[in-house]
């Protein structure tokens, strides 16, 4: 299970399993709260064109992919 970083700030539960669609700047933004406000066990981000691909871990998954009507699953 990812932890949320700090114990100071709250935690608002746990989510199994977190897909971040777009790593732009609303993206980049967002997992940095998703990571501290939250627990989880798996995060996958999916961007077909990042400018700047996020770090990854074992817990958290990057695809290079675009979305389409065959893959979306």
């Amino acid at each position: 299970t990812m932890e949320a970083n700090n114990p100071q700030y709250k935690n608002y539960g746990h989510i199994e399993d977190v897909c971040l669609l777009g790593h732009g700047s609303i993206g980049r933004g967002v997992l940095p709260l998703l990571k501290r406000h939250f627990t989880f066990d798996n995060l996958t981000i999916v961007d077909p064109h990042p400018v700047h691909e996020p770090e990854t871990t074992p817990n958290i998954k990057f695809l290079k992919v675009a979305l389409t009507r065959q893959n979306f699953k």
